[in-house]
């Protein structure tokens, strides 16, 4: 008897009232431990546990008096096997074929993948079949990801790459050894902030081909999961989530 009544005490630390605050204690004393890639400057930022997901995520759980937060960094793939072994509690980034049960938040934020050119060159794309006849650089599965059309596309170009390194589709853009890059525009700046460090950079365009792609998080606990967008809510109302998109990739860059 004793037991079950500590399990029901428990199990009303998780509740919310109504105003959208904590009603016990216990939930502000949770500690979350969140995995995410360390590989997405300025989104995620692992030597400081900054970047504007993590920005977002600590300022959104604090609004609900959560603050006793690990960030763990670890691929992808590994960051879905923990959340299923229970080891994490939130996973960042969580492909859409994930298998297991899963409550996603409301839309963190976007990313925003653009075709970047330079805007010496003039280009006139405005499709991704206006590509055709160009020397293209994207990111890493990008055909995967940004729709048929610009898979098409991708068939009709004078040269087509997908790479990892995106510092290295900065640095082929600005030299002129690639026609077109495609990368996501935050990340972009991040990069472009890091290569004028040491070399002069060139004015470029951003063609608006892809849509924006909404980014939740994911939590093992639907009750967290709702207090999470409590506070999500609670700092788009406030200002601080404005503000903390207002700045662009070249902050990180410079830390």
């Amino acid at each position: 008897m004793k037991q079950l009544f500590v399990l029901c005490i428990l199990l009303l630390g998780f509740q919310v009232n109504a105003s959208g605050y904590n009603s016990d204690v216990s939930i502000k004393s949770t500690q979350l431990v969140i995995a995410a890639s360390g590989f997405v400057p300025p989104y995620v930022i692992q030597q400081s546990d900054s970047g504007y997901q993590l920005e977002l995520i600590k300022a959104s759980l604090r609004t609900q008096g959560i603050e006793n937060i690990e960030f763990v960094y670890m691929s992808n793939k590994r960051a879905e096997q923990a959340l299923k072994s229970g080891m994490v509690d939130v996973v960042v980034n969580l492909p859409n074929t994930f298998g297991g049960k899963v409550f996603a938040s409301d839309t963190l934020l976007s990313y925003q993948n653009f075709a970047i050119s330079l805007k010496e060159n003039n280009y006139r794309i405005e499709t991704p079949q206006d590509l055709k006849g160009f020397g293209v650089v994207a990111f890493q599965n990008a055909s995967a990801f940004l729709g048929n059309d610009y898979r098409l596309a991708t068939k009709q170009l004078r040269s087509y790459e997908e790479i990892v390194n995106q510092f290295a589709q900065v640095e082929l853009l600005m030299k002129g050894w690639a026609d077109v890059i495609v990368m996501e525009r935050r990340i972009f700046e991040y990069y472009l902030a890091k290569y004028a460090k040491k070399h002069p950079t060139k004015d470029v365009v951003f063609h608006p081909l892809f849509n924006p792609a909404p980014r939740p998080i994911y939590f093992l606990s639907e009750s967290m999961r709702d207090v999470f967008n409590l506070g999500l809510n609670e700092i788009k109302i406030t200002g601080e989530y404005q503000a903390i998109l207002a700045t662009n990739g070249r902050i990180y860059a410079k830390r």
